[in-house]
């Protein structure tokens, strides 16, 4: 240990469940947070909100920024997470120990003290109860620990919050990127918006059309949409280096036409502004807004600016930062909304007319009612291959070298294998059971004999298969009487509605990316996870210092 590390007890450092409700306690409801939807450093689940009267009697412990939480409870199963910016009405459960920092010690190194496998060991160690082994908050407090001066605890805490922060960030863009593709789905195969929109083009409701916004002189000189950009264009490249984690998430959402076809471009030039997100074809500018827009002076700004664009016919949408990131389906209805309402006729390929052109302008009946014309009803078994998955002869609770293959059962993985089962995407669901999650699987994997399996036809069809399978009701097929069960041939007799080839193709080619890109902030976010475990240990026992790191 290097010598400027003291040795110490946990209870020295930071407080041991702080707070707890009491009779001043004036939020109703409440957002709860069980033990069961916190996962090794994530929420597994968003928090319950739930009215004070109806909540149980474990909602005691008060958290605010800053506190770490670690579960008491079956403590090798490693629940805990770091509490970033929970809202003002957050409760937790108290099967977790929350540990708020005293001071001289930061915040965010404490979480990486108390989270360590070296410090769960301990935990473990220490355990009573048979049936429900846990932890008493005297435990927590008699923990020897070893910490730096505060300098180097904040240099590490610096290192290791940076690739957790990327790792949230991934997780939070790609809830995002999925949430978009639902509403995609929903807005072709259920809602069946393309057919409407045809069937009132139909019906001679007037289409609104797209003068182009750009003048003649477009590109010449120092020139842009016939504006002079000389000076600005630098500080665009500045503002794209140095984008907020809104603007990333939601560029990661408009990027390569995503959405309804619409080509955007980041930090765009137009007249005297750079504009955060701009569609020439459109005519639509989107503004993300932080909390430096609220003073009134930049406020003012805002709508010299604003009056100026829309003086230009261009459609100004502002949104919050925090609207992305709690609310991105609402968020990219709107742009779609605003998009769409300009871009009637025309609009370039992949824009909204050439997918409308895919779908017929009429619904008529079926088996499960209207259906656009031209489409057929299909049993699931028909349009993919469903099988079970199997027993592994070997499995194993942690990764390791020798074992890195995910074991999948009805609830996601659950152990890892030494070698896949399957090495093609696809989408497995609980047979016996848990039912009811579904999981696009791109990745070889192993499922168990607890779970059913799903291959589409076509490549093409993965992603349709995916959102069809999720649709299905499961507990509708639960055959099961001791434990739920689901049979293979109950899932192939499905009824879905299938379209014609080249309207899943259109679907694969617009949700097929976004997918990809999901996958590799997985990937992305694996390898960061492993290099921070691998870091964590030795930056946190003085092994490697922070500039070795």
């Amino acid at each position: 240990m290097p010598s400027e590390w003291r040795e110490t007890t946990l209870g020295e450092l930071c407080e041991v469940n702080p707070d707890r409700m009491g009779p001043s306690w004036r939020y109703d409801p409440m957002e709860y947070i069980e033990i069961s939807s916190v996962g090794v450093g994530q929420l597994l689940e968003p928090p319950v909100s739930i009215a004070v009267a109806d909540a149980p009697s474990r909602a005691q412990r008060l958290v605010r920024a800053g506190d770490t939480i670690v579960s008491s409870v079956r403590p090798n199963r490693r629940s805990f997470l770091y509490m970033r910016d929970p809202k003002p009405n957050t409760v937790v459960s108290t099967g977790f120990a929350v540990l708020r920092a005293r001071a001289g010690l930061d915040a965010r190194f404490l979480y990486y003290l108390a989270t360590t496998q070296a410090f769960t060991d301990y935990l473990v160690f220490r355990e009573e109860g048979a049936a429900y082994p846990s932890v008493t908050p005297d435990v927590f407090e008699d923990a020897p620990v070893r910490v730096p001066p505060l300098p180097v605890q904040r240099s590490i805490a610096r290192v290791l919050g940076a690739l957790d922060d990327k790792i949230e960030l991934n997780r939070r863009m790609n809830g995002t990127l999925e949430q978009m593709c639902r509403a995609i789905f929903k807005s072709w195969f259920i809602d069946f918006d393309p057919v409407k929109r045809n069937m009132a083009r139909r019906s001679g409701q007037r289409q609104p059309s797209s003068p182009p916004l750009l003048p003649a002189g477009e590109g010449r000189g120092h020139y842009r949409g016939g504006f002079d950009y000389s000076g600005l264009v630098e500080r665009a490249r500045e503002l794209r280096s140095k984008q907020t984690a809104a603007e990333a998430i939601l560029w990661e959402l408009l990027r390569n036409r995503r959405l309804a076809g619409l080509k955007f471009r980041r930090q765009h030039q137009l007249g005297d502004y750079v504009i955060d997100f701009y569609c020439a074809e459109a005519r639509l500018a989107i503004e993300l807004d932080g909390p430096v827009h609220d003073s009134p002076g930049r406020r003012q700004h805002d709508a010299k600016r604003d009056a100026y664009l829309e003086s230009l016919g261009v459609t100004v949408k502002r949104f919050r930062n925090e609207e992305v990131s709690e609310d991105p389906e609402g968020v990219l209805a709107e742009i779609a909304s605003a998009g769409s309402s300009t871009f009637g006729r025309g609009g370039g390929e992949g824009g909204v007319s050439d997918i409308d052109a895919l779908f017929p302008d009429a619904l008529v009946e079926s088996p499960l009612g209207k259906i656009p014309r031209g489409w057929r009803v299909s049993a699931l078994g028909d349009w993919a291959d469903i099988t079970t998955g199997s027993r592994p002869e070997q499995r194993f609770d942690t990764e390791r070298p020798e074992a890195t293959v995910p074991l999948y059962g009805g609830g996601g993985p659950m152990a890892y294998v030494n070698r896949p089962l399957y090495t093609e995407p696809a989408v497995i669901t609980g047979r016996v059971g848990t039912l009811g999650m579904v999981f696009r699987v791109t990745r070889p994997c192993w499922p168990s004999d607890n779970t059913l399996v799903m291959f589409a036809n076509r490549p093409e069809d993965f992603e349709y298969l995916y959102y069809q399978a999720c649709r299905v009701d499961y507990e509708a097929l639960n055959r099961g009487s001791t434990q739920p069960l689901v049979t293979q041939g109950d899932l192939q007799r499905e009824v879905i509605a299938v379209p014609p080839n080249e309207v899943v193709d259109a679907f694969h080619g617009v949700a097929g990316p976004v997918l990809r890109g999901v996958d590799a902030n997985e990937e992305e976010s694996r390898t960061l996870a492993a290099i921070r475990d691998a870091l964590l240990p030795k930056l946190m026992s003085g092994e490697v210092k922070v500039g070795e790191a």
